[in-house]
């Protein structure tokens, strides 16, 4: 039967099925190409360091960055020809980081976003250079090990904090606040989601048993946390992925209309949210029983709009905003409660963006946004895989926050780091097999 008839019903339509996680009779290795790659590597250890080093970073403080660096370092050492390809291959994507290091020739506090726009660029090369490790299966398991690790350890060891006036308490863990905390475990629930059906698809069933495990802790943990965002984007996260599991033997023409669809109702939506703001707000925060501020939001929203109309073209510069000794830095730090006048922004990529790189800042973000998103909803269209419905629904898990919290902005931050994964995911010359979902075919292994 050909291959185009296996995409097919018999009655010569694309179908919806769950056969894209159907076992398929493993045929035996018979040479150097068609190893089963090993689940732990030299990358995948070197993966695992760098991603510790960032979960753990209240812990770790500033040994937090000087390791990740040197991770970075000896993984580009190990790879020295794929600065390089980054640099032909991916380059666009580092159009936003350089221009955050341009803007220091106008920046406010110059000393201080050069520091932190060069931290900002390496966290983005991070990501890049992650994407060109040939082992994908020893990158998703040092994920997935690095974020069942803490989630367990943040479980077991963390804190908890009071919300409100009533005595509600809700985890921290081990993160600085509760929205922190709920934002990294369900990240890490949707990577144990994702390994839980690679395991369950190539018969590894011990990585199945080990991912409920480390799901069953990071739902636990995101529940307490009570974080309404981040459950509704764990929620999305979780739709996204099983249904583009669904669909992965389905045929190219439901795929392409499913993820158009997709696209259109994210960008009508974005579209309503701008024009119905404050009305959607008043709504979600009714129904979710929230302050209809959104913990001050708004407030802080209201004033970056200000701020904004100061330098609405280049923005102040790169982190220049959040600095001691800026007035109006310390009057919402006053406002927050933030008794150490440091780590805050505007809960809102946007306006993030908008304060610190102006509209010049905020079109080289969305251009790169769209462009990543475009790039990897392609490669699903065309090679469709476990790994491509994971980075698919990791997006829309992120990109849904993006209204509320501030994403793929900061140094050394796992969600810069994640996003910009996505963004170049597509754009690695390799080909993914549909039959192994782990890394380029010269490597597969058919019972891989």
């Amino acid at each position: 039967m050909s291959t185009h008839s296996q995409l097919l019903s018999p009655a010569g339509e694309p179908h919806f099925s769950l056969e894209g996680l159907r076992f398929e009779e493993a045929a035996p290795a018979k040479t150097r190409g068609e190893e089963v790659p090993p689940l732990i590597d030299m990358d995948g250890a070197n993966i695992f360091v760098m991603t510790m080093s960032l979960l753990f970073v209240s812990q770790m403080a500033t040994y937090s960055a000087i390791l990740f660096t040197l991770s970075v370092v000896a993984y580009a050492l190990r790879h020295r020809g794929s600065l390089r390809q980054i640099l032909r291959i991916q380059g666009f994507f580092l159009l936003f980081p350089g221009y955050a290091i341009l803007s220091t020739l106008w920046s406010q506090a110059p000393a201080d976003t050069l520091k932190h726009s060069v931290e900002f660029f390496i966290t983005v090369v991070a990501a890049l250079l992650l994407v060109q490790a040939r082992n994908r299966r020893a990158v998703m398991f040092a994920l997935f090990a690095s974020f069942a690790f803490y989630s367990l350890a943040s479980l077991l060891f963390g804190s908890m904090v009071h919300v409100g006036t009533n005595g509600t308490t809700a985890l921290s863990g081990l993160a600085d606040s509760k929205n922190e905390e709920a934002s990294t475990v369900t990240v890490g629930a949707i990577i144990a989601l994702a390994w839980f059906f690679i395991g369950f698809k190539t018969r590894r069933y011990l990585q199945s048993v080990l991912a409920i495990v480390a799901l069953a802790v990071e739902l636990y943990s995101a529940i307490l946390a009570k974080s309404a965002g981040a459950l509704a984007s764990l929620a999305l996260g979780f739709a996204i992925f099983l249904l583009l599991a669904g669909l992965i033997k389905a045929g190219r023409r439901m795929r392409v209309a499913l993820v158009g669809f997709g696209g259109v109702s994210a960008l009508s939506f974005l579209m309503i949210f701008l024009v119905f703001t404050g009305p959607i707000i008043d709504a979600v925060s009714n129904w979710f029983g929230k302050d209809v501020t959104l913990t001050g939001r708004t407030y802080l929203w209201a004033r970056a709009r200000d701020l904004i109309m100061e330098h609405p073209i280049l923005g102040q510069g790169f982190a220049a905003f959040w600095q001691q000794g800026n007035l109006d830095a310390v009057g919402l730090w006053q406002f927050a409660h933030i008794r150490s006048q440091s780590g805050f922004n505007f809960h809102n990529t946007s306006y993030d963006i908008l304060v610190n790189l102006g509209w010049v800042g905020l079109v080289l973000f969305a251009l790169t946004l769209v462009t990543g998103l475009v790039r990897i909803a392609s490669a699903y269209v065309k090679r469709p895989s476990l790994l491509t419905a994971f980075w698919l629904a990791m997006a829309g898990s992120l990109v849904v926050r993006m209204p509320v919290e501030t994403m793929g902005t900061y140094e050394f931050s796992l969600t810069t780091i994640l996003l910009f994964i996505i963004f170049s995911y597509a754009g690695k010359e390799e080909r993914i097999t549909r039959r192994n979902p782990y890394q380029t075919v010269e490597f597969a292994s058919a019972d891989a």
